[in-house]
């Protein structure tokens, strides 16, 4: 899927949104998910399995037990892949922004200038610090934490930590022209609930992925 590229404020400040634009058709998820723990009636940790009145004790079966305890069958199947642990908005954000901004200040050698793209200075700035400051300032990014409380933007934090794992730029010719590819993950961190024509504070709060915020306003970018 095509990156789509904000041009923001008088720097022009350039900024892919993959939370607005990656659904779950546009990327793995990242892990997999948990096995099931199976296991019959009679089976450990059972009515009828050891540590009941038929079974033995926590450590060792009783022979009219089933399993019961620690040492008695297989163990317990594990997801192939931990999740990561769930990391807050702000933090999602910087972190989201600011690679992005990191990342083409690394390929500003090769930014692809043009006499309608401007220069990479009128695009991103001078410093990493400025491009992600101002970007996320343009993208109303510190409306977010109040938008989760007020119930306007749906958060997970899980799938914001695996986004920020999952995003790769690649080459610097492939981050100029798609700006990366993201998990599906980006996509379900911040979910927007304002319709298109709704009231809004940042692209963040829009609904429909394709939307952004000029003018306070939801309507298609």
């Amino acid at each position: 899927m095509a990156a789509r590229l904000h041009w923001v404020g008088g720097m022009r400040l350039a900024l892919v949104l993959g939370v607005l634009l990656f659904g779950a058709a546009c990327g793995a998820s990242i892990g997999g998910e948990p096995a099931a723990v199976t296991g019959d009636d009679d089976g450990g940790g059972g009515h009828d399995g050891g540590g009941g009145p038929g079974g033995g004790g926590p450590v060792d079966a009783g022979a009219d037990g089933g399993g019961g305890g620690q040492d008695a069958g297989e163990p317990a199947s594990t997801p192939d892949a931990a999740a990561p642990a769930a990391i807050d908005a702000p933090t999602f954000l910087d972190g989201y922004v600011g690679g992005f901004c990191t990342e083409a200040f690394s390929c500003k050698a090769s930014f692809p200038a043009t006499s309608q793209t401007g220069s990479f200075s009128d695009n991103f700035g001078t410093s990493v610090s400025q491009c992600t400051t101002g970007s996320e300032a343009a993208l109303g990014a510190s409306h977010v934490p109040g938008d989760i409380s007020n119930g306007k933007i749906a958060y997970d934090g899980v799938a914001a930590a695996a986004c920020l794992a999952g995003i790769d730029y690649g080459t610097c010719t492939n981050f100029w022209a798609t700006g990366g590819t993201y998990p599906a993950a980006c996509g379900q961190a911040v979910v927007g609930s304002v319709a298109t024509g709704g009231t809004c504070n940042s692209a963040f709060e829009c609904a429909k992925l394709t939307d952004g915020c000029p003018d306070h306003t939801c309507v298609a970018e």
